[in-house]
Parts: C-alpha cells; structure tokens; sequence
C-alpha cells in the first residue's frame, strides 16, 4: 500500500516531463527486500539492468531491440565509463520530486499505512532515537 504511494509519485514525475517509464516488478529482488519483508514501504527506480528489450520498448526508450537496457550490468565493463549521465540526472531529479512531495505530506504515516503491528517496529517507528537501545550499530530488543 504504501510503497504503490511511493511509485504513484514516481510515476507522476516521468509523466509530467513527458519521459517514457515503465514500472519494474516490485518483488524484494533487490536491497529492498528486506524492508518489505517487514512492512516498511519502499519505492525505487530502475534503468533496465538486464531486461531485454522487445520492438515496442525500443519505440519508447531508443536504442537496440533484443539486447539489454544495459548490456553491461554486473559485468566487467560495468564501471564509471558505463554511466549515463543525462539518465543520473533523471533519475536523481525523480528522487528529489518524491522525497520532496513525501517531506511535506501532513500525515505521512496514514498515506503509508505505516507504523507496523509489530511491538519492536512500532517502538523503533515512534521512539527517539535516544531511548533505542543500541549496541554498537544494533538496535536490541
């Protein structure tokens, strides 16, 4: 629930620019796995990796049809040399948009559908951070 709030926010972005997008499957494939698993809404974006593009996606997004978005994903060659700068500045103008608008929501928490109904997340969730209990970097039930 909440993490479809996040992409709705995503979405309206590349729309109101007038960028093709396309939403990738949200699966807890990636790093934030862990934080759905436990009910902490998510949002994130993609460039492709190594999806390969059919005909229709070449029409929106250019490029070669039946190759990958990017043929170098977690290859050799992905490194510096591999960064789509004008893409960088996209995508980090996406997340200022969605930061910016999550920022500013009055009531944040019911737009999310956040806390949790676990004990530990919802004391974790409300609690100052200075009443955590805490060992080292780790937060102690």
């Amino acid at each position: 629930a909440g993490s479809a709030a996040v992409q709705r926010l995503f979405e309206g972005y590349f729309s109101a620019l007038g960028v093709p997008s396309e939403p990738s499957p949200f699966n807890g494939r990636s790093d934030y796995g862990p934080f759905l698993e436990h009910g902490i809404p998510a949002g994130g974006l993609d460039t492709g990796a190594e999806k390969v593009k059919d005909m229709e996606l070449r029409g929106r997004f250019g490029g070669l049809a039946n190759t990958a978005f990017d043929p170098c994903y977690h290859q050799e060659c992905d490194d510096v040399a591999n960064i789509a700068f004008e893409e960088l500045q996209l995508m980090a103008g996406a997340v200022a948009h969605v930061l910016q608008n999550l920022s500013s929501t009055p009531d944040l928490r019911h737009m999310l559908r956040f806390p949790l109904s676990a004990p530990l997340h919802r004391r974790a969730a409300t609690a100052p951070l200075k009443s955590l209990p805490y060992q080292g970097s780790h937060l102690v039930a």
